[in-house]
């Protein structure tokens, strides 16, 4: 006994223990789920601060472009003035050119022809954009097919693959086109023959990038934009790092939902540094599983000390409780039993019969009852006396019994000469009443008395109803008295049947 308290002392103390540490770690998960939330939210926002910044600036053109379609013609002051108030007020932007294209133009021509047909005519300011068009032919290639496809799709159109070098820095610039049309064209061929020119302005993507994320996200968040390129593969173009000598938490990074706009697809990954979960970290883990480990060690010395008085009361307590429990199924069972037979009793078949007819209301399915009287029985105690009239109680009931088959078939001592059968879902129980009489006739119970020679016999009065719909159990236990009444005033030994009472 000493060894089993002291066995549960210390498995306690280890689930108190293990609880302890399974709280502490919980809520440390549930930490990290919170910092990992803080940061998707965090590069979100970043990322929709971002696609709006985008959007600003293509608004932009667009004014510009309005405002180029209500003149007559693009001159070198229109440009001039309507390109320097933009460049005053956004600095993000490195040049703006004006790329007019020549007569005599083709939607079909190829590379070199368009180069040849699409030049810049006004630029401002006009030295960096020369140095920019100073980059390799290869680049020039993809400038001027950016251009083409955006003269002939009307829609604004983006290239984010040039670098730039700055007095202290390699950027990235973004170049962004927005063509400008005289009337109203549908067709490929006829945006390009109506086509005015073409604003071209050139950005630095770590401009617009820090425009857009000042106010949005923390600076312990190492943020990288990248690109979706022609190969589906996501490549790096610009980085915002906090903590340049660290990478960050690798585990907690996120990745923005997708931003697209003028035919580029960016996305913004952030990976938090370890100062900002650590800013993000409180020390209720550990004071949770010092506090548990405490109370479970102090809960587990009070169970040592009450574990004996315990496991007395409790024994005594099963003991009691087996006892009553089994004296209660005794009891049950005697209230539902006939003390003779030992078949259920009048009570339990009543109990039994609201059910039933309850049942059959519910599933509109049919029900048959009948009721049975052993003929001459009080001749025959008189005769051969009460204990022999018991012995055929006794042995006609178990008789009767055994001609049903089915399990939810129902039979109990209904008097103290009569039985009662309930037959649920039978639309027909005339036939298992028939039966029942032939199994007692061959039993041969004959007597004689001063009436002559008697046999005991049964007399059945049963009823089936098929709509159960008004049904209730009184009435169709009046209906089986009556068919017993019936038979036995038609001379005893015999079935009286009524079907569908409640329809006549």
């Amino acid at each position: 006994m000493a060894k089993r308290v002291m066995l549960t002392t210390i498995v306690t103390v280890l689930v108190g223990l293990f609880f302890s540490f399974l709280a502490a770690m919980s809520l440390h998960h549930s930490e990290s789920l919170s910092i990992k939330n803080e940061v998707a939210k965090d590069v979100e926002n970043a990322a929709l601060s971002l696609e709006r910044e985008l959007s600003a600036n293509i608004e932009l053109l667009q004014i510009m472009r309005r405002q180029f379609e209500r003149s007559q013609t693009v001159s070198q002051p229109l440009f001039e003035q309507i390109a320097k108030d933009t460049l005053s007020r956004h600095p993000e932007y490195l040049f703006i050119d004006w790329v007019y294209p020549k007569p005599n133009r083709a939607a079909n021509e190829d590379s070199e022809s368009v180069k040849r047909e699409l030049s810049v005519r006004y630029a401002l300011p006009k030295l960096k954009a020369e140095a920019f068009r100073g980059e390799s032919v290869d680049q020039q290639d993809n400038l001027f097919g950016i251009l083409k496809l955006s003269a002939l799709k009307a829609v604004p159109m983006a290239l984010s693959s040039m670098p730039i070098q700055q007095e202290f820095r390699d950027t990235r610039g973004l170049f962004v086109t927005m063509p400008v049309y005289r009337g109203v064209a549908e067709t490929d061929n006829e945006r390009w023959q109506l086509l005015e020119g073409i604003i071209s302005a050139n950005m630095l993507i770590d401009d617009v990038f820090k425009i857009a994320i000042s106010n949005t996200v923390g600076q312990a968040i190492n943020l990288e934009l990248l690109e979706l390129g022609p190969d589906k593969s996501w490549t790096v173009i610009h980085q915002n790092l906090a903590a340049l000598y660290e990478q960050g938490v690798q585990d907690m990074s996120f990745s923005s939902s997708p931003i697209k706009f003028a035919g580029l697809e960016w996305k913004i990954k952030g990976t938090p540094t370890k100062g900002y979960i650590s800013d993000r970290r409180s020390l209720y883990p550990q004071i949770i599983f010092i506090v548990g480990m405490v109370i479970f060690i102090m809960l587990s010395y009070i169970l040592y000390i009450l574990q004996f008085r315990a496991m007395s009361i409790q024994r005594h307590v099963d003991q009691k409780t087996r006892a009553l429990r089994e004296a209660n199924l005794k009891l049950e069972q005697i209230s539902r039993s006939d003390s003779l037979t030992g078949h259920y009793n009048r009570r339990y078949f009543d109990e039994c019969l609201t059910s039933e007819v309850g049942r059959s209301q519910r599933d509109s399915i049919p029900i048959s009852m009948m009721v049975i009287e052993i003929d001459h029985l009080s001749d025959y105690n008189e005769t051969c006396g009460r204990i022999a009239g018991d012995k055929a109680i006794r042995l006609i009931s178990h008789e009767m019994k055994e001609v049903l088959c089915r399990p939810s078939d129902l039979f109990a001592r209904y008097g103290g000469q009569q039985f009662a059968v309930l037959l649920p879902n039978t639309n027909d129980g005339e036939p298992v009443a028939g039966r029942i009489a032939k199994t007692v006739k061959a039993l041969g119970f004959y007597f004689d008395n001063e009436k002559g020679n008697l046999g005991l016999s049964i007399s059945i009065g049963g009823v089936t109803v098929i709509d159960p719909k008004e049904l209730s159990a009184s009435k169709l236990s009046a209906y089986a008295e009556i068919a017993l009444n019936k038979a036995i005033a038609g001379g005893r030994d015999r079935v009286h049947w009524i079907n569908e009472p409640e329809r006549n």
